[in-house]
């Protein structure tokens, strides 16, 4: 079966003996989640990042927009990641998202 290079090396990296992130404190989690993440995924280039807050009747929430290719203004992708709503974050996101 194809599996993408860029997949593959992210499930090549895996630790098998690690725990499940269910077995884990929040903070383990998080720990956890940004190591992989960092570990695993190097960064990519884009022509432009730029933090956002949007502001809701309750709350602001934060965003992050990216420009990978300014000639397309066109393109769009809308991801959103809450990461069980609470271990993920805008910044161990930012290197998938890329």
């Amino acid at each position: 079966m194809y599996v993408d290079p860029d997949v593959k090396a992210v499930l090549d990296g895996a630790d098998p003996s690690a725990k499940d992130f269910c077995d884990l404190t929040p903070e383990e989690a998080r720990r956890a989640m940004d190591d992989m993440v960092t570990g695993m995924l190097a960064p990519v280039y884009v022509a432009r990042v730029e933090d956002l807050v949007i502001p809701t009747p309750d709350h602001n929430v934060s965003a992050r927009l990216y420009c990978a290719d300014p000639s397309n203004p066109g393109a769009l992708v809308v991801y959103m990641h809450g990461g069980g709503w609470e271990i993920g974050s805008i910044e161990n996101t930012d290197r998938p998202v890329r």
